[in-house]
């Protein structure tokens, strides 16, 4: 038997004695019994069944590509025979929680994994490294499938907001299970017809129907703009096209604006994108297209420095700084890209959702002449958060 468990991204779990604690915000709220739970794509940390990819020595890998490469270190060795298994991942679980989980349970049942599940993970590293291009002719693949999915299960108000984790993972694997009978029969990802898939028309209907979704999240939702960034390996910057969408209904959105050379003003598709997503605080994910020449350098670092000053209108320095996340100056940070996969061209809001307005945001974005050489001799994770105070109130004449 099979529980899933649905925990808050940033909640940390550490192994002690026969147990795995689960920390939300510093209070345990839940332990679950070593060699019967594993836990997959969240716990900030690695190791007795805990797999988070953010960690180091991890770099260009997703959790998926970690149990496909070497499942007996990740499963195996920690695994103990029993009738009940915990599964464990994120809330709003992406792809490659969702894959993770999958094949842990697959990994569980079988004691093996066949050679073909690394098509499986390789596609998913490719999405979950924001690498996946959206195909404008075929634009029905288990990506947008997920995607879709996720999306129809969101917006069903007859599910309730606590089911829904656990009816989008049970969805998705029954995708996944034609995945698996796909590959099985040695079909390439690129060389089968999704679309042929027959218990999944509705799903391909809302993507057959999402261009006309993002042509109206353009026409009402959004703004665009010209920023500067830094490109990544070479000196100099150039100005790009930059979509910011308040709350975008298009499924794949972020899809449909890199690769829109109609409505971008420069023809070349939006190489950032900003959207505001629906929650308590403000709560945004900023990004540059991962296969382009510029980074984001230093606007995380930036934003978060923003963050701090209205965090320290009610409270302390030491209280903000808290227990560190691992390579970072706080315990909750602007996540700002920096680890290898990413290469600083994602920045995601702190867990819980940000202090900061819309307009601090977008106006922290096009202020690059304050970010975009910020510590540029310095590894973020050697700064303290006093420092990055101390040089942003410089920068911007505080």
């Amino acid at each position: 038997m099979f529980n899933y468990v649905f925990i808050p991204a940033g909640s940390v779990v550490r192994r002690e004695a026969s147990l795995l604690s689960i920390s939300e915000n510093q209070n345990i709220s839940q332990a679950l019994p070593y060699g019967n739970t594993f836990v997959l794509d969240v716990g900030n940390s690695i190791g007795d069944g805990i797999i988070d990819h953010h960690q180091p020595g991890t770099e260009n890998l997703c959790v998926a590509s970690m149990i496909v490469k070497n499942p007996e270190k990740w499963i195996g060795r920690h695994l103990k025979d029993s009738d009940e298994y915990y599964l464990v991942t994120h809330s709003n679980p992406d792809f490659d929680a969702l894959g993770s989980v999958y094949l842990t349970e697959r990994y569980i049942k079988e004691r093996s994994l066949p050679d073909f599940v690394i098509k499986f993970a390789d596609y998913i590293l490719e999405v979950d490294s924001g690498k996946k291009k959206l195909n404008r002719d075929r634009i029905i693949e288990p990506f947008s499938l997920v995607l879709a999915i996720s999306e129809s299960i969101r917006i069903d108000y007859t599910i309730s907001p606590k089911d829904k984790d656990l009816q989008n993972l049970k969805q998705t694997f029954r995708l996944f299970d034609s995945i698996w009978d796909v590959l099985s029969e040695r079909y390439s990802f690129k060389d089968f017809n999704w679309e042929s898939l027959t218990d999944f028309q509705k799903y391909i209907s809302l993507i057959k129907n999402d261009f006309a979704i993002y042509t109206e999240d353009l026409a009402k939702r959004s703004e665009m703009r010209r920023v500067r960034l830094n490109k990544k390996d070479s000196p100099g910057s150039s100005s790009v096209d930059c979509l910011i969408t308040r709350f975008p209904e298009s499924i794949l959105w972020k899809y449909w604006a890199r690769g829109d050379t109609d409505y971008s003003p420069g023809h070349k598709g939006f190489t950032m994108t900003v959207a505001f997503l629906s929650s308590k605080n403000t709560r945004v994910i900023l990004a540059v297209d991962p296969t382009l020449k510029y980074t984001l350098r230093g606007l995380g670092l930036y934003i978060d420095y923003l963050e701090m000053t209205r965090l320290l209108e009610n409270t302390s320095i030491e209280e903000i700084v808290g227990n560190k996340r691992p390579g970072f100056h706080r315990q909750n940070p602007w996540y700002d890209g920096r680890s290898t996969m990413h290469n600083f061209t994602i920045i995601d809001a702190p867990r819980g959702g940000s202090l900061l307005s819309e307009t601090d945001i977008i106006d922290a974005v096009l202020n690059s002449g304050v970010w975009k050489q910020a510590f540029s001799e310095r590894e973020y994770s050697d700064l303290k958060a006093e420092e990055i105070i101390v040089y942003f109130d410089r920068k911007t004449g505080i």
